[in-house]
């Protein structure tokens, strides 16, 4: 049993180059993330919506383009996906507490 010494098919290298358009997803969902973390942490009434948007839609257009590619590693491609979706999924959760606060009881 030796397990320690297992190879892939002989057709078939491992995958070990990440996508380019996996790196571009991941990181623009991370300057995304970033910039609600600056906008949250200063407390500022001004929060970059136009800049997060646009970064969320070019993540979540190379994640899709990344996991489509061949013979190229596509985790950077899932993150750039999962973290997109997460801050998409805040923002609506968020926008929904918000309107569930009754001001005047």
């Amino acid at each position: 049993m030796e397990l320690a010494f297992v190879k892939g098919k002989k057709n078939q290298p491992f995958r070990t180059k990440e996508t380019v358009t996996g790196t571009i997803s991941i990181l623009l969902a991370l300057f995304a993330l970033f910039m609600i973390n600056v906008a949250l942490i200063v407390n500022s009434s001004f929060m970059p919506t136009g800049i997060i948007r646009n970064c969320l839609i070019g993540a979540m257009i190379f994640g899709l383009a990344g996991l489509f590619t061949n013979k190229r590693n596509r985790t950077f491609a899932l993150w750039g996906l999962a973290i997109s979706g997460f801050i998409t999924f805040f923002f609506f959760f968020m926008i929904g507490f918000a309107w569930s606060i009754n001001p005047m009881p």
